[in-house]
């Protein structure tokens, strides 16, 4: 039997809305028009933030389809 871990996404991830990535974008981009301070965003929006990015990321920089070998 092969079992195959998938690596779930940030649970936060499904509720943030537009406004809410939006906000977190000014926070990491240091958007000088509408600052956001870090008083404005939970530990856990920034966990889901990173984990977003991270996600961003390892696709854009991805270079093959993954595969497995099985002997």
């Amino acid at each position: 039997m092969i079992i195959l871990k998938e690596y779930p996404e940030h649970p936060l991830r499904l509720r943030l809305t537009e406004d809410d990535w939006d906000r977190l974008d000014s926070l990491f981009k240091d958007d000088k028009e509408q600052p956001c301070s870090l008083d404005k965003v939970s530990s856990e929006e920034i966990a889901a933030y990173e984990d977003w990015v991270f996600d961003e990321i390892s696709y854009r920089l991805q270079t093959s389809i993954p595969s497995m070998v099985l002997q």
